[in-house]
């Protein structure tokens, strides 16, 4: 919960008498009367004096003290506010017989105590007011919640309005004569009109709280908000000026509680949760304060992830501070005197990943900033590239280091000179990258054309232009994307005139699909080039750079004679698992691990592993278990690094190997030439998992299996190798399903807690990387937000460098910022997975490339995955869609357009019925192996390929095409998830729950409860179908308690055996 917010200054009936609730049916506050009174000269007359009056026979007096508060929900805020004296919330509400406030004590209230308002500005001020949008459905929710309230009641709505609000909307045609007579300048006439001008900003603050307690947004959002925002702040800032702008703190107050400002919150109640409390930002160790250290904003850094040396001791370090990258720009403006703490001489991480700034295969680039900081990046987080670190070292050129750790390219990093001054300094690198290249470039190098390029110059400068394609990659990843938007195109026109003179091209397929634009539907924004079409170029074009190294090495190892007979009709398959940074934690090892080992498994299989002997992790469960399963069996080739390419042929020849199950595809460590080589020799080369579609590599990949989600256009391709697809309610992927990736669910409260995130909110998960975002992405994401008011969006904060990016893209929608959350990314998956625990849906990225793996977690921590199916889409774009519907879900979270995702997104989360059967629909099938869970889906999918493709090749021609492959399917179906079902049981199988909770509602006719009849009839539903309880009636209640008797069913034992009952409130 939240602290309770300051109060909102409300002037009030001072004996606690409260006000007239007369019917009112206007629709602006303009016509309603305030009833004259004939005294003047203190608050006591502001308000009309009345009895208390019925509402539904219960109405009993309502209290009077002017309070706008924001319960929290801990039970010591509760007792406390329930004990304070109401008036001691409010100092302008004045006791019977208390003098006009002085100015010493206005200063209390917040509002400044010369915050003197001139008669003019204050009937201004008032007829402003009357104004202000009215809604009769917001005055009755005030009345029905504040229905026989006493002090020593709680109230059971989060933000709970004082009465007097709903008699404030009688108070608004003011007399001028009643202003005219306290024009004077005496203090009590400069305290009548400070708390006249009060009650009318307190009027529409009363407004603006009253509606969140209001079932329907379509008044806050559509009429009061733009009101209060394009008519009533502006109005005020030109009425209110000087210290008399201080009377609408409460307002601005108001907004930021309700992450409602224009002009941002940072003094929301939500900016508790933008850090996790107590624990590292990077790492969430638990935080020391004895050796740790906490940044000026509130932010707390571990010293392992400082950098900070063990050897000194905190005393030693008195005079220093930590700075996180926020706050790094501006730390030596803010603290003149004191010193920021730096890594120490041993430390080699990357200061945004983490990654091992030693270890070539993470970062073969690496920079130290030889400003303030003195922190590491690696190449794709520091924008770096080869031409970072000349070949040439200057003495005293003060750009390179050596050291142990290895040699460093100093730079002036993004944190200590701002994103805006590296990003113009990394623009001057490519500018100077260009250059180099091509002699003739005009003044902007970026609108060079390369028309009469040619193919010897572009050999030439092949380390340069190679250069070009990494640096505009790091743009887009570290987050500098206007950039990286002016680079693309003349990447674009470099890359198609390498392809077209046959020089091998500097954009790799991977980062291409980044690159590629065109499976956003509906997307407006320009291709660049950047299409499906450039895609498959580039993919063509390093297949003939492979087959030109492979025919090199055909020299050392000559293809035999075509031979179709294996060795004995009962012989085993020889099948190789290829992928060399296989046993190393990541996605990959977390979606292969059983299947390979159920694959291996089989009878007529002989299995190998392939293992990079420098990169094996025999620490990370599931690579330490394939790893121990293959060393068993005495089934591991091991590539050592430093290995030649024809090392490896032989390596592989000498197993007798029949055929490759190939994972990179178009990744790091693919070793394509390697593969035409063997498909040269007859072996089977499937390609899979690693890079979503096609190698286009038909002359050394025999087929590639993919699932539903490859596109329409890729399969059209004549350039492909042959596909083996799986049924249309399948996938490619297989489920992760190591048993340390399934650990028990942790419950949603400890996981928020852990993660420090609102316990009671609805949060969505955004489970990718965030560079898969784009500027387009965003307005979806405000959508949803400004739909579902109490939702949360969590970003997962990796890469770092694009999590300022997003930041800077959502300070368009102020309204809303503050429930855009973001949280360290975890380096173990399975603390990748409590968070996943703490969200109750995951929602897609909206761009060209959506999660793939990442989406397998979400449903593996059974919930559902948001995501757009579009049917031009490329399949790297498709592939979430496709894991959705193999797990039954496409009627749930699967729309065909970006709008049809999110109307499907609002209904689920507001549908507390639906969430709770998802989520026992996906937990049911997961623990059946049905569908998308099915272990053995994938491992038969690889063998009926295998099986096919083998009698292919051995019946076909040499210069026949290879045909495609529909792969059966295997196992149980996961059934689909019908929301006409679902509509359907309401009426025939959960007809017996309906009964008994229409029972219970006609119990309950004639008390409040009856007005949130449908919320209640959907809570006593959910609590039926979770825990198998009989309703039997209503045991009693009062204003805001009702107790229901229920019988709970005969398999618990958790009741008394006299009884067998219990009670829900």
């Amino acid at each position: 919960g939240t602290p309770p917010a300051k109060e909102a200054s409300l002037p009030g009936s001072p004996d606690g008498s409260s006000c007239s609730n007369d019917s009112m049916s206007t629709s602006t506050a303009e016509d309603i009367i305030f009833e004259d009174e004939s005294s003047r000269g203190s608050a006591t007359d502001f308000f009309r004096q009345s009895a208390p009056r019925s509402y539904d026979e219960e109405e009993a007096a309502l209290p009077g003290p002017p309070v706008v508060v924001d319960l929290s929900t801990q039970a010591e805020d509760e007792d406390r506010l329930e004990s304070q004296d109401p008036l001691a919330l409010n100092p302008l509400a004045l006791k019977p017989g208390q003098p006009a406030l002085s100015d010493s004590q206005a200063s209390t209230t917040g509002v400044s105590p010369s915050a003197a308002i001139s008669t003019d500005a204050l009937k201004s001020l008032l007829q402003l007011v009357r104004t202000c949008p009215y809604d009769r459905e917001i005055y009755d929710t005030v009345r029905r919640n504040f229905l026989g309230c006493g002090q020593s009641r709680h109230m059971l709505t989060r933000h709970a309005v004082s009465p007097i609000v709903s008699g404030l909307s009688q108070v608004c045609d003011f007399r001028d004569r009643r202003i005219q007579a306290n024009g004077g300048d005496t203090e009590d006439e400069r305290m009548w009109r400070i708390t006249y001008a009060q009650k009318a900003v307190g009027y529409v603050v009363g407004t603006l709280m009253a509606s969140f307690i209001s079932e329907t947004a379509e008044f806050r959002q559509q009429t009061f908000l733009p009101w209060l925002h394009g008519t009533f702040q502006p109005a005020c800032n030109s009425i209110l000026l000087g210290e008399s702008a201080s009377l609408l703190s409460p307002l601005t107050e108001a907004l930021q509680s309700h992450g409602v400002a224009l002009g941002g919150g940072n003094s929301s109640p939500f900016k508790q949760f933008r850090i996790m409390k107590d624990k590292c930002h990077i790492c969430r160790k638990q935080y020391n304060p004895q050796q740790d250290w906490t940044c000026g904003c509130g932010v707390q850094c571990c010293r392992a992830c400082s950098g900070v040396s063990v050897r000194a001791g905190k005393s030693k370090l008195a005079n220093s501070a930590y700075a996180c990258d926020m706050c790094l720009q501006d730390f030596a403006a803010t603290y003149p005197r004191t010193e920021l703490l730096v890594p120490g001489p041993s430390f080699a991480l990357c200061c945004q990943c983490g990654c091992d700034l030693t270890n070539k295969f993470y970062s073969t680039i690496a920079a130290r900033c030889k400003l303030l900081c003195k922190r590491l990046y690696c190449e794709q987080c520091g924008v770096l590239t080869v031409f970072d670190i000349p070949e040439k070292k200057v003495a005293n050129h003060n750009i390179v280091e050596k050291s142990r750790r290895g040699e460093f390219a100093l730079i002036e990093c993004m944190c200590c000179v701002g994103r805006e001054a590296y990003a113009k300094e990394r623009a001057e690198v490519l500018n100077r990258l260009i250059r180099l290249v091509f002699s003739d470039a005009p003044c902007d190098p970026l609108d060079m054309q390369l028309d009469d390029t040619t193919a010897k110059t572009l050999l030439i400068y092949k380390a340069e232009t190679d250069a070009i394609g990494d640096l505009v990659f790091g743009l887009r990843y570290s987050g500098f994307r206007d950039l990286y938007k002016t680079a693309l195109p003349f990447l674009m026109r470099l890359a198609s005139k390498q392809i077209e003179t046959g020089v091998p091209v500097c954009v790799s397929p991977f980062n291409m699909l980044l690159f590629s634009r065109s499976s956003t539907p509906g997307s407006t924004a320009p291709t660049h080039g950047a299409d499906g079409k450039m895609l498959e170029s580039i993919c063509r074009a390093h297949a003939l750079a492979a087959i030109k190294q492979g025919n090199v090495l055909l020299e050392q190892f000559p293809a035999p004679e075509p031979s179709h007979q294996r060795n004995g009709p009962g012989r085993q398959w020889v099948v190789v698992f290829h992928a060399p940074d296989l046993v190393k934690q990541g996605p990959r090892i977390n979606l292969v691990e059983t299947a390979i080992k159920t694959f291996a498994g089989y009878s007529n299989v002989d299995a190998w592993l392939i293992c990079g002997q420098s990169d094996a992790n025999e620490v990370y469960p599931p690579a330490r278990d394939l790893l121990d399963f293959f060393k068993n069996r005495d089934r591991v080739l091991w590539f050592k690094s430093e290995a030649t390419p024809a090392e490896k042929l032989r390596l592989l020849f000498d197993n007798g190997l029949d055929a490759v199950i190939s994972f990179p595809g178009w990744t790091w460590g693919d070793n394509a030439e390697l593969l035409y080589v063997l498909s040269k020799h007859g072996k089977i080369i499937l390609n899979t998992v690693g890079y979503p579609g096609p190698m286009h590599f038909p002359e050394a990949i025999t087929a590639t299996l993919v699932g539903p989600a490859i596109g329409a256009s890729q399969v059209e391709s004549s350039t492909r190798e042959a596909i083996a697809i799986f049924s249309d309610r399948a996938s490619y992927q297989p489920p992760q399903s190591h048993p340390c990736l399934n650990q028990d669910k942790l419950d949603k409260s400890a996981a928020r807690s852990e993660w420090g995130l609102p316990l009671k909110s609805i949060i969505v998960v955004c489970p990718f990387s965030l560079d898969r975002l784009d500027p387009e992405s965003m307005p979806w994401y405000f959508q949803f937000l400004r739909r579902v008011q109490d939702a949360f969006l969590l970003f997962v904060e990796r890469p770092k460098g694009m999590a300022s990016q997003v930041r800077a893209w959502i300070n368009a929608a102020q309204d809303i910022k503050s429930r855009i959350l973001f949280r360290s990314a975890a380096r173990d998956t399975r603390e990748f997975q409590r968070l996943l625990d703490a969200a109750d849906v995951s929602l897609d990225s909206f761009s060209s490339y959506v999660a793939h793996s990442t989406a397998g977690d979400a449903l593996r921590g059974d919930m559902p995955h948001f995501c757009t199916n579009d049917p031009d889409g490329l399949m790297h774009g498709r592939v979430a869609a496709e894991l959705c519907i193999a797990a039954g879900l496409e009627q749930v979270c699967v729309g065909k357009t970006h709008q049809e995702t999110i109307d499907l997104l609002v209904k689920h989360v507001q549908d507390p019925v639906m969430q709770t059967l998802v989520c026992e629909f996906i937990a049911e099938n997961r623990r059946k192996k049905r569908g998308f869970w099915s272990n053995d889906r994938v491992p038969l999918g690889w063998m009926s390929a295998l099986t096919f493709y083998s009698k292919q090749i051995k019946e076909r021609a040499d210069s026949d095409k290879l045909p495609d492959f529909k792969i059966p399917d295997s196992g149980e179906a996961a059934p689909v998830f019908s929301v006409a079902n679902l509509n359907a049981s309401s009426q025939g199988a959960l007809a017996e729950e309906e009964d008994e909770s229409d029972r219970i509602l006609r119990q309950l006719e004639g008390t409040a409860a009856v007005e949130m009849e449908t919320e209640l009839r959907a809570m006593l539903r959910v609590i039926k179908i979770a825990t198998g309880v009989e309703f039997l009636g209503v045991a009693g209640g009062g204003s805001y308690l009702n107790t229901i008797r229920c019988r709970e069913p005969k398999s618990r034992n958790t009741v008394g055996p006299q009884t067998g009952c219990t009670m829900i409130q």
